[in-house]
């Protein structure tokens, strides 16, 4: 991850904005929305979902993606923070759920605080933009001022908790690896574009070992015929996923504005039920 992540580095440093974003795009509409297309898979294989049948699960699922879209348009300014915190405790639940021993209630409460620092620094990053995307989304208009104050906030609590783990032996990796994963973090954040900043995080660091988990959940072991399987699986759900959002687009491509809202609603609405899912396969394998 560090040298696919050093290389998307050098991309944005010796390649335009333009192309940083189309391989921004290419890499969220690809890998990353392939890393929750086999959330109807991964329902049959956990024993948390088995009082209903595929075809409720299946209901269930399209429901609450719709569901989810329709909040978008009608109450933005509920939907996108509720859809920052779901994200920022499925970050974080993916990077430390198997680094971490400890109080349950503790553990799920730094998921969330690692996540939204995560956010923080990539929107301190890029404060203009995201205020711009925030409100055109939302009406809201947030000052730099926030998101400077919540970056601190949120890194001197991720320093407590780390510190905390330590003392007590939770943590079973190195923290001084994850001071370093920080730092890299915030050179990438500060030189790429917005998009392509969250691309390198959202594929490179989530979606990718998020499909090991899930390869090692479904075949018990991870390898190119595992791999290969779990695709198979998977494109006929990302395939109809992406026409649907493609058709949306077609029809809206004149609106920059409802677009950008179409892109958003479109993640979050397969995060929401994706994040259910995977906490229960965490739940299952540990």
């Amino acid at each position: 991850m560090l040298v696919s992540t050093f290389m998307a580095l050098g991309i944005s440093t010796y390649f335009p904005p333009w192309i940083e974003n189309a391989l921004a795009l290419l890499f969220i509409l690809t890998i990353g929305v392939v890393h929750g297309a086999n959330d109807l898979i991964l329902i049959k294989k956990s024993k948390a979902f088995k009082t209903a049948n595929s075809l409720k699960n299946l209901s269930y699922y399209i429901g609450v993606i719709l569901l989810i879209i329709a909040l978008f348009f009608i109450i933005p300014q509920i939907a996108l923070p509720v859809f920052v915190l779901f994200s920022a405790y499925h970050f974080g639940e993916q990077h430390w759920e198997t680094n971490l021993d400890g109080h349950w209630f503790l553990n799920r409460l730094f998921y969330i605080i690692y996540g939204l620092f995560i956010f923080s620094l990539l929107f301190a990053a890029h404060t203009g933009d995201v205020q711009q995307i925030i409100y055109q989304m939302s009406d809201i208009f947030l000052p730099a001022s926030f998101f400077n104050n919540a970056l601190l906030i949120l890194l001197i609590s991720v320093l407590i908790f780390l510190g905390v783990y330590k003392f007590k032996r939770k943590l079973k990796t190195f923290w001084l690896e994850e001071l370093f994963f920080i730092v890299v973090f915030f050179v990438v954040f500060n030189t790429a574009t917005l998009l392509w900043a969250f691309a390198v995080y959202f594929v490179l660091w989530h979606s990718i070992p998020s499909i090991k988990e899930q390869v090692e959940f479904l075949y018990g072991t991870c390898n190119k015929t595992t791999v290969v399987n779990y695709l198979k699986l998977a494109w006929i759900y990302w395939l109809v996923a992406l026409m649907g959002f493609g058709v949306v687009v077609y029809f809206f491509k004149e609106d920059q504005s409802l677009l950008l809202a179409i892109f958003f609603s479109f993640l979050a609405a397969i995060t929401f039920p994706h994040v259910l899912i995977i906490s229960k396969m965490h739940g299952k394998t540990h």
